[in-house]
């Protein structure tokens, strides 16, 4: 779900399949690191935190966006968390017998 982008800029993130293409069109267009920098800011970001405009905004989401193999709903989450606490109390209960 993620590719580290590493180009001519210096810029080395993981990004989310069809997110910063803006970072990727500037690179290609011979940008300076200080032309991407001059476009980070609040709106960026409200676009891709907020909004969820990934093309054109800005979301950090740290290293740990390699690890996303899924995105469930919540309905699935939910009933992820529900199922592995389950278990947890059987195999709890199990060690105290």
């Amino acid at each position: 779900m993620s590719t580290p982008l590493t180009r001519s800029l210096g810029i080395t993130l993981p990004v989310l399949q069809g997110g910063m293409s803006w970072v990727v069109e500037l690179d290609e267009n011979g940008a300076t690191p200080g032309d991407v920098q001059a476009l980070h800011g609040r709106d960026r970001a409200r676009l891709g935190c907020i909004e969820g405009e990934m093309g054109e905004g800005l979301c950090p989401a740290g290293s740990a966006v390699g690890l996303v193999r899924d995105v469930p709903t919540v309905a699935e989450l939910l009933e992820r968390i529900a199922d592995e606490v389950r278990m947890g109390l059987e195999r709890l209960g199990a060690a105290l017998r």
